[in-house]
């Protein structure tokens, strides 16, 4: 890292490469949903071929060759069994393959084969992408904390909030910086935010329409407000926390701007700005 981040971050791989993002868990459930769906899809159609299959004899024999008909003869019934159940000694002659109703089913089979692999690897991939973020404790928590100063420590670890538009990220970055780059955790490392989708609020404090990846960050209702009143749950804030560290970032609030609609109002305190490549924000990873 060009720019004098702790050795714990480079260790824990917050470097520009580190940015080759992982899905969300929910992308994972996605992708066996849609599968699930294709796959039920599928198997309507191979009952439908199987039903074929098991009123065969009939289906396939729905009109008269035209070799068998006497000129001139109009065929008007789908089946020419007679009422008395007897079938005429020309068509009891012909092979009594059903090769419409073989078809089918073999056709049926195909798509719920091919849906199932689709279901099968969507989840694989899905769950592979959505690997778990792991989570920093004891002594290298310890140590992450103590390279921070006192007030990126009230912030990160009671909550405490910086004044207004003058906030300074904790590698020296101000509140309203411009360049292009990722904020992560001065803590855990874990890229969290990108300038991508930086947006000027006019609180005076740095805030995003949504998270790089949705997993990295933990959303909850604020311990806080819900100590400081008890009995007014409509004014409780939801507070936004670096999930591999458990460490304050700021709130969320749901009046942000397009696409999302999200606010991820932070302190400049609880972040590490990473300048250089920047991922597109992601509307999908903003949730409350």
């Amino acid at each position: 890292l060009s720019q004098g981040a702790p050795t714990h971050m480079k260790r824990l791989g917050a470097t520009p490469s580190h940015l080759r993002l992982r899905r969300s868990s929910g992308r994972a459930c996605t992708s066996i949903v849609v599968g699930g769906v294709s796959l039920a899809v599928c198997a309507l159609v191979c009952l439908a071929s199987a039903t074929s299959v098991a009123f065969g004899d009939t289906a396939a024999i729905t009109t008269v060759p035209v070799s068998l008909r006497p000129p001139g003869q109009v065929v008007k019934q789908r089946n020419p069994i007679s009422a008395s159940g007897e079938i005429s000694p020309e068509l009891r002659a012909m092979p009594e393959k059903n090769f419409t109703g073989q078809h089918s089913a073999r056709r049926g089979l195909g798509f719920i084969v091919a849906s199932a692999c689709f279901v099968f690897l969507g989840g694989f991939a899905g769950a592979r992408a959505a690997s778990p973020v792991a989570k920093l404790e004891g002594s290298d928590l310890e140590a992450a904390k103590s390279k921070m100063g006192w007030f990126n420590q009230k912030v990160l670890y009671e909550a405490a909030t910086e004044i207004q538009f003058t906030g300074r990220t904790a590698n020296g970055f101000g509140w309203d910086n411009k360049q292009q780059g990722v904020y992560a955790s001065p803590i855990s490392g874990a890229p969290l935010f990108s300038s991508e989708a930086k947006y000027d609020s006019g609180t005076g404090w740095p805030s995003f329409w949504a998270p790089v990846d949705s997993s990295a960050i933990l959303t909850r209702m604020d311990p806080k407000d819900k100590a400081a009143r008890p009995d007014l749950p409509r004014t409780w804030r939801v507070e936004v926390l670096d999930r591999a560290s458990m460490t304050h970032l700021g709130h969320v609030f749901p009046d942000g701007p397009a696409p999302t609609g999200k606010r991820y109002c932070l302190n400049a305190a609880a972040l590490w700005f990473l300048p250089g490549q920047a991922p597109s924000g992601d509307p999908l990873q903003a949730t409350l």
